[in-house]
């Protein structure tokens, strides 16, 4: 660059020229600078165009998750099932995902028979007078469009050992010779039947007899009314049919306890049920959300006050009953469907 003295400047014409020249190299040159800090900034954002960078009201990219997204664990999404809320979050009492039943992966067809077991035992409908009879039909349980369909149908039907005839036919499956479990989350993704009259439920019996076996039963106390709850029952959710009101319900052999709550669109969409059993409590969830707690009554609790103690076990059971305890059925009613989408069990955490 040519300098100067003091007398020897250009003259304000090539003064002029001189400064106008040096704004466009600084500007240049900051130019440069500038494009360089955006290639280095926001490259990691745009580079092979995977990420659009999008700032939010709080200023928070929104292809990064909240805190709060971090930390809620989101059950698999339901194949085929056109609510969203059969997506639950974890509770934090729920450890890892151990066995679960998708259906949304299963084809079109007669149930898993290694997995579920139809029950068609003619005693069980006598149990509490109700109005089907149950079988391993497909027209009553199958796979179906992505769903474990138990379907109840207006017909009349006798068991082949013979017996009474039954108005309807429907279907009761269970895990009792393939899955069980002590303590844990056990949750399926259900759509109630519709129409007065319906009994559909979600609930677990012992698959070990852990405390019954301490009698050394015989038929005859089999027979006596309430003598397998010396093991307990839980029933996960039953449904009457009516207003949407479902209700859950833990069963002792010294006592009973039970909540109800109204769900909206409950034979339209599919709903999470949930039920948590750890040594000192059990506690029920609709889509995550907390509906009931029944806590053990001691430390020293007996088992007819705290069956879910001293290895006792339990196996899900679905079904769908007609009727029952002098249930009105709707006369017009000719079928009714339960569709489950998934079942999934859950450990404890550490």
């Amino acid at each position: 660059m040519k300098t100067y003295r003091i007398d020897q400047r250009p003259s304000r014409l090539r003064r002029t020229w001189h400064r106008w020249a040096v704004s466009v190299h600084v500007l240049a040159l900051a130019g440069f600078v500038w494009a360089a800090l955006v290639t280095v900034i926001f490259r990691p954002l745009t580079a092979d165009a995977r990420l659009v960078a999008i700032l939010d009201s709080a200023g928070r990219r929104q292809d990064q998750p909240r805190a709060s997204d971090r930390s809620a664990t989101m059950t698999p999404t339901m194949a085929h099932a056109e609510s969203s809320n059969a997506q639950t979050a974890k509770s934090p009492f729920v450890g890892d995902l151990l066995w679960q039943q998708n259906f949304g992966a299963m084809a079109d067809g007669p149930i898993d028979a290694a997995v579920w077991r139809a029950n068609t035992d003619p005693a069980v409908p006598t149990w509490n007078n109700e109005a089907q009879a149950y079988t391993d039909r497909t027209q009553n349980v199958r796979i179906e469009g992505g769903r474990l369909v138990l379907e109840a149908l207006r017909e009349s039907y006798s068991y082949p050992s013979g017996g009474r005839a039954y108005g309807y036919t429907s279907a009761r499956v269970d895990t009792s010779q393939s899955f069980s479990f002590a303590y844990g989350r056990v949750e399926a993704d259900i759509r109630m039947p519709s129409g007065q009259g319906v009994w559909p439920a979600f609930w677990l019996l012992s698959a070990n007899q852990a405390h019954t076996a301490a009698f050394n039963p015989s038929d005859a106390d089999w027979q006596t009314d309430g003598f397998y709850l010396h093991d307990g029952e839980l029933d996960v959710v039953e449904y009457y049919g009516q207003g949407g009101q479902v209700e859950f319900t833990a069963h002792t052999f010294a006592a009973k306890s039970e909540a109800s709550t109204i769900l909206p669109r409950v034979t339209d969409d599919f709903h999470t049920y949930a039920v948590d059993v750890t040594p000192t409590a059990i506690r029920w969830y609709v889509d995550g959300v907390q509906y009931h707690e029944f806590r053990k009554p001691s430390l020293d609790a007996t088992t007819d006050d705290w069956p879910f103690q001293d290895g006792n076990r339990w196996y899900i059971i679905l079904n769908l009953a007609m009727g029952g305890d002098g249930r009105t059925i709707d006369p017009e009613l000719q079928r009714a469907r339960m569709e489950i989408a998934a079942v999934r069990y859950y450990d404890l955490p550490d």
